[in-house]
Protein backbone atom coordinates (compact mmCIF):
# COMPACT_ATOMS: atom_id res chain seq x y z
CA UNK A 1 0.00 0.00 0.00
CA UNK A 2 1.35 3.55 -0.99
CA UNK A 3 2.48 5.57 2.34
CA UNK A 4 -0.09 8.46 2.68
CA UNK A 5 1.31 11.31 4.36
CA UNK A 6 -0.21 14.13 6.36
CA UNK A 7 0.64 18.30 5.76
CA UNK A 8 0.48 20.60 9.40
CA UNK A 9 -1.79 20.73 11.97
CA UNK A 10 -5.22 21.66 12.94
CA UNK A 11 -8.30 20.56 10.81
CA UNK A 12 -10.96 22.75 8.49
CA UNK A 13 -13.28 20.68 6.96
CA UNK A 14 -15.06 21.53 3.63
CA UNK A 15 -12.06 23.43 2.24
CA UNK A 16 -12.08 22.49 -1.80
CA UNK A 17 -9.32 24.94 -2.72
CA UNK A 18 -6.16 23.24 -2.27
CA UNK A 19 -4.18 26.79 -2.12
CA UNK A 20 -6.43 27.72 0.91
CA UNK A 21 -6.04 24.47 2.58
CA UNK A 22 -2.23 24.25 2.41
CA UNK A 23 -1.78 27.57 3.86
CA UNK A 24 -4.79 27.39 6.54
CA UNK A 25 -3.01 25.07 8.62
CA UNK A 26 -5.14 22.34 8.38
CA UNK A 27 -4.52 19.10 8.38
CA UNK A 28 -4.06 17.78 4.57
CA UNK A 29 -3.73 13.72 3.81
CA UNK A 30 -1.48 13.67 0.87
CA UNK A 31 -2.56 12.57 -2.30
CA UNK A 32 -0.18 14.16 -4.34
CA UNK A 33 1.52 11.28 -5.29
CA UNK A 34 -1.60 10.38 -7.75
CA UNK A 35 -0.38 13.39 -9.60
CA UNK A 36 1.46 11.57 -12.14
CA UNK A 37 -1.04 9.27 -12.80
CA UNK A 38 -3.77 11.87 -13.35
CA UNK A 39 -1.65 14.44 -15.65
CA UNK A 40 0.44 12.27 -17.87
CA UNK A 41 -2.57 10.78 -19.90
CA UNK A 42 -3.70 12.19 -23.02
CA UNK A 43 -7.30 11.45 -21.98
CA UNK A 44 -10.72 13.27 -21.11
CA UNK A 45 -11.16 11.92 -18.05
CA UNK A 46 -14.79 11.69 -16.52
CA UNK A 47 -14.57 11.02 -12.81
CA UNK A 48 -17.81 10.23 -10.78
CA UNK A 49 -18.20 10.41 -7.70
CA UNK A 50 -20.73 11.21 -4.51
CA UNK A 51 -21.23 14.85 -3.30
CA UNK A 52 -18.63 15.73 -0.96
CA UNK A 53 -16.00 13.14 -2.12
CA UNK A 54 -13.19 15.50 -2.34
CA UNK A 55 -13.27 16.27 -6.42
CA UNK A 56 -13.88 19.91 -6.05
CA UNK A 57 -10.21 19.48 -4.53
CA UNK A 58 -8.53 16.83 -6.80
CA UNK A 59 -9.58 19.55 -9.60
CA UNK A 60 -7.94 22.35 -7.39
CA UNK A 61 -5.04 20.43 -6.82
CA UNK A 62 -4.32 19.47 -10.38
CA UNK A 63 -4.78 23.78 -11.17
CA UNK A 64 -2.36 24.94 -8.84
CA UNK A 65 0.41 22.08 -9.85
CA UNK A 66 0.09 22.70 -13.55
CA UNK A 67 -0.39 26.07 -14.11
CA UNK A 68 2.04 28.31 -15.38
CA UNK A 69 3.34 32.28 -14.30
CA UNK A 70 1.40 33.70 -17.10
CA UNK A 71 3.21 36.97 -16.75
CA UNK A 72 6.76 35.46 -16.45
CA UNK A 73 6.44 31.55 -17.21
CA UNK A 74 10.23 30.61 -16.23
CA UNK A 75 9.04 31.95 -12.34
CA UNK A 76 7.93 28.58 -10.44
CA UNK A 77 9.06 29.58 -7.32
CA UNK A 78 5.06 30.09 -6.16
CA UNK A 79 4.21 26.53 -7.45
CA UNK A 80 7.28 25.21 -6.24
CA UNK A 81 6.90 26.53 -2.27
CA UNK A 82 3.13 25.38 -2.50
CA UNK A 83 4.06 21.75 -2.91
CA UNK A 84 7.19 21.94 -0.65
CA UNK A 85 7.37 18.82 1.37
CA UNK A 86 4.56 16.73 -0.06
CA UNK A 87 4.89 13.51 -1.85
CA UNK A 88 4.84 14.80 -5.26
CA UNK A 89 8.46 16.73 -5.05
CA UNK A 90 9.82 13.21 -4.96
CA UNK A 91 8.97 12.79 -8.20
CA UNK A 92 11.94 15.16 -9.94
CA UNK A 93 11.00 14.39 -13.15
CA UNK A 94 7.42 15.41 -13.28
CA UNK A 95 7.75 17.96 -11.42
CA UNK A 96 10.26 19.54 -13.96
CA UNK A 97 8.75 18.88 -16.43
CA UNK A 98 4.98 19.67 -15.44
CA UNK A 99 5.28 21.80 -12.28
CA UNK A 100 4.11 25.09 -13.30
CA UNK A 101 4.82 24.37 -17.03
CA UNK A 102 0.72 25.06 -18.95
CA UNK A 103 -1.76 27.51 -19.29
CA UNK A 104 -4.80 25.40 -16.71
CA UNK A 105 -8.91 26.77 -17.69
CA UNK A 106 -10.74 25.58 -14.75
CA UNK A 107 -14.76 26.37 -14.12
CA UNK A 108 -17.38 25.20 -12.11
CA UNK A 109 -20.96 24.62 -12.64
CA UNK A 110 -21.62 23.54 -9.68
CA UNK A 111 -23.58 27.10 -8.79
CA UNK A 112 -25.76 26.29 -12.65
CA UNK A 113 -28.87 25.72 -10.88
CA UNK A 114 -32.66 27.37 -11.35
CA UNK A 115 -36.09 26.79 -11.69
CA UNK A 116 -35.70 28.39 -15.18
CA UNK A 117 -33.50 28.14 -18.49
CA UNK A 118 -32.36 31.62 -18.36
CA UNK A 119 -31.72 31.49 -14.80
CA UNK A 120 -29.46 28.39 -15.31
CA UNK A 121 -27.76 29.74 -18.37
CA UNK A 122 -27.05 32.88 -16.49
CA UNK A 123 -24.70 31.09 -14.17
CA UNK A 124 -23.02 29.09 -16.34
CA UNK A 125 -22.22 32.58 -18.10
CA UNK A 126 -21.40 34.36 -14.98
CA UNK A 127 -18.58 31.80 -14.57
CA UNK A 128 -17.33 32.25 -17.91
CA UNK A 129 -17.47 35.72 -16.99
CA UNK A 130 -15.38 35.00 -14.24
CA UNK A 131 -12.95 33.03 -16.67
CA UNK A 132 -12.71 35.79 -18.81
CA UNK A 133 -11.64 38.61 -16.05
CA UNK A 134 -8.75 35.61 -15.32
CA UNK A 135 -7.65 36.19 -18.51
CA UNK A 136 -8.06 39.82 -19.97
CA UNK A 137 -4.51 40.53 -19.20
CA UNK A 138 -4.25 39.17 -22.68
CA UNK A 139 -5.58 42.62 -23.62
CA UNK A 140 -2.87 44.10 -21.36
CA UNK A 141 -0.28 46.66 -23.63
CA UNK A 142 2.44 43.74 -22.78
CA UNK A 143 0.46 41.03 -25.13
CA UNK A 144 -0.08 43.65 -28.07
CA UNK A 145 2.40 41.22 -29.65
CA UNK A 146 -0.30 38.56 -29.39
CA UNK A 147 -3.18 40.33 -30.89
CA UNK A 148 -2.51 38.74 -34.57
CA UNK A 149 -3.05 35.58 -32.30
CA UNK A 150 -5.88 36.48 -30.85
CA UNK A 151 -7.84 37.91 -33.20
CA UNK A 152 -10.02 41.02 -33.07
CA UNK A 153 -13.29 38.50 -32.70
CA UNK A 154 -12.01 37.13 -29.90
CA UNK A 155 -11.01 39.93 -28.38
CA UNK A 156 -14.40 41.78 -28.55
CA UNK A 157 -15.83 38.63 -27.29
CA UNK A 158 -13.82 38.70 -24.10
CA UNK A 159 -14.64 42.23 -23.60
CA UNK A 160 -18.19 41.45 -23.61
CA UNK A 161 -18.45 38.57 -21.69
CA UNK A 162 -16.43 40.79 -18.71
CA UNK A 163 -18.65 44.39 -19.68
CA UNK A 164 -22.34 42.74 -19.61
CA UNK A 165 -24.04 42.10 -16.75
CA UNK A 166 -26.67 38.91 -16.52
CA UNK A 167 -29.35 41.93 -15.17
CA UNK A 168 -28.76 43.49 -18.80
CA UNK A 169 -29.59 40.15 -20.79
CA UNK A 170 -32.65 39.61 -18.62
CA UNK A 171 -34.14 42.52 -20.80
CA UNK A 172 -32.53 41.26 -23.66
CA UNK A 173 -34.36 40.27 -27.11
CA UNK A 174 -34.87 36.37 -28.09
CA UNK A 175 -32.34 37.24 -30.80
CA UNK A 176 -29.69 39.16 -28.26
CA UNK A 177 -30.52 35.36 -26.45
CA UNK A 178 -29.41 33.73 -28.40
CA UNK A 179 -26.22 35.34 -29.50
CA UNK A 180 -25.52 34.76 -26.09
CA UNK A 181 -26.06 31.14 -26.31
CA UNK A 182 -23.99 30.90 -29.40
CA UNK A 183 -20.85 33.13 -27.24
CA UNK A 184 -21.38 30.81 -23.70
CA UNK A 185 -21.10 27.23 -26.42
CA UNK A 186 -18.00 28.47 -27.98
CA UNK A 187 -16.17 30.14 -25.82
CA UNK A 188 -14.03 27.81 -24.16
CA UNK A 189 -13.10 25.93 -26.83
CA UNK A 190 -11.78 29.36 -28.52
CA UNK A 191 -10.17 30.35 -25.03
CA UNK A 192 -8.21 27.15 -25.48
CA UNK A 193 -6.90 27.33 -28.93
CA UNK A 194 -5.96 31.23 -28.23
CA UNK A 195 -3.83 30.18 -25.13
CA UNK A 196 -2.24 27.17 -26.89
CA UNK A 197 -1.23 30.02 -29.40
CA UNK A 198 -0.04 32.39 -27.77
CA UNK A 199 2.46 30.11 -25.01
CA UNK A 200 3.00 27.47 -27.09
CA UNK A 201 1.98 24.88 -24.81
CA UNK A 202 -0.87 22.80 -24.71
CA UNK A 203 -3.95 23.56 -22.46
CA UNK A 204 -5.18 21.60 -19.30
CA UNK A 205 -9.35 21.96 -18.95
CA UNK A 206 -11.19 21.52 -15.71
CA UNK A 207 -14.43 21.27 -15.53
CA UNK A 208 -16.38 20.35 -11.86
CA UNK A 209 -19.99 18.88 -11.40
CA UNK A 210 -20.77 19.22 -14.84
CA UNK A 211 -24.72 17.76 -14.36
CA UNK A 212 -25.59 20.03 -12.33
CA UNK A 213 -27.45 22.19 -14.44
CA UNK A 214 -28.75 19.06 -16.27
CA UNK A 215 -30.32 17.48 -12.90
CA UNK A 216 -31.98 21.05 -12.77
CA UNK A 217 -33.19 21.08 -16.60
CA UNK A 218 -34.63 17.52 -15.69
CA UNK A 219 -36.48 18.55 -12.49
CA UNK A 220 -37.81 22.06 -14.04
CA UNK A 221 -38.81 20.75 -17.61
CA UNK A 222 -36.22 22.56 -19.32
CA UNK A 223 -33.69 19.49 -20.09
CA UNK A 224 -33.46 19.66 -23.71
CA UNK A 225 -32.65 23.13 -23.60
CA UNK A 226 -29.83 22.54 -21.43
CA UNK A 227 -28.67 19.92 -22.78
CA UNK A 228 -27.89 21.58 -25.66
CA UNK A 229 -25.91 24.20 -24.07
CA UNK A 230 -23.39 21.84 -22.03
CA UNK A 231 -23.29 18.89 -24.95
CA UNK A 232 -21.89 22.28 -27.25
CA UNK A 233 -19.34 23.15 -24.61
CA UNK A 234 -17.88 20.64 -23.63
CA UNK A 235 -17.93 18.65 -27.06
CA UNK A 236 -16.16 21.43 -28.80
CA UNK A 237 -13.73 22.22 -25.76
CA UNK A 238 -12.58 19.06 -25.13
CA UNK A 239 -12.36 17.84 -28.53
CA UNK A 240 -8.81 15.92 -29.62
CA UNK A 241 -7.50 19.63 -31.33
CA UNK A 242 -3.92 18.88 -30.12
CA UNK A 243 -4.47 22.11 -28.42
CA UNK A 244 -5.38 20.21 -25.14
CA UNK A 245 -2.84 18.23 -22.71
CA UNK A 246 -5.32 16.63 -20.40
CA UNK A 247 -9.26 17.19 -19.38
CA UNK A 248 -11.05 16.18 -16.66
CA UNK A 249 -15.09 16.28 -15.84
CA UNK A 250 -16.30 15.42 -12.60
CA UNK A 251 -19.84 15.07 -11.92
CA UNK A 252 -22.07 12.79 -9.67
CA UNK A 253 -24.82 10.99 -12.05
CA UNK A 254 -23.11 8.81 -14.83
CA UNK A 255 -24.91 9.65 -18.51
CA UNK A 256 -24.74 8.16 -21.70
CA UNK A 257 -21.72 9.85 -22.76
CA UNK A 258 -22.83 9.82 -26.12
CA UNK A 259 -25.34 11.83 -25.14
CA UNK A 260 -22.99 14.71 -24.18
CA UNK A 261 -19.74 14.06 -25.08
CA UNK A 262 -20.60 13.90 -28.50
CA UNK A 263 -17.68 13.32 -31.01
CA UNK A 264 -14.63 12.56 -27.86
CA UNK A 265 -12.98 8.66 -28.70
CA UNK A 266 -10.68 9.77 -26.02
CA UNK A 267 -13.01 9.69 -23.45
CA UNK A 268 -11.90 7.78 -19.95
CA UNK A 269 -14.68 7.06 -17.71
Amino acid sequence: MKHVACRKVGFEPGVSNFRNLMESGAVYVDKTGFLRELVTSRDIKLMLRPRRFGKTLTLSMIQYFLEMNYRDPEDRSETQSLFSGLEVVRDRELCDGWMGRYPVISISFKEASDSSFLGSFFRIRSELQILAEKFSFLLSPEFAGQRAVLGAGFQEDLRHLMDVSNRTLALASAAEIRGEVVLVSEFLHRLILRLNAVFGKPVCVLIDEYDVPLQYARHHGYYDEMLGVVRAMLSSALKDSGAILFGMVTGCLRADPESIFTGLNNLDV
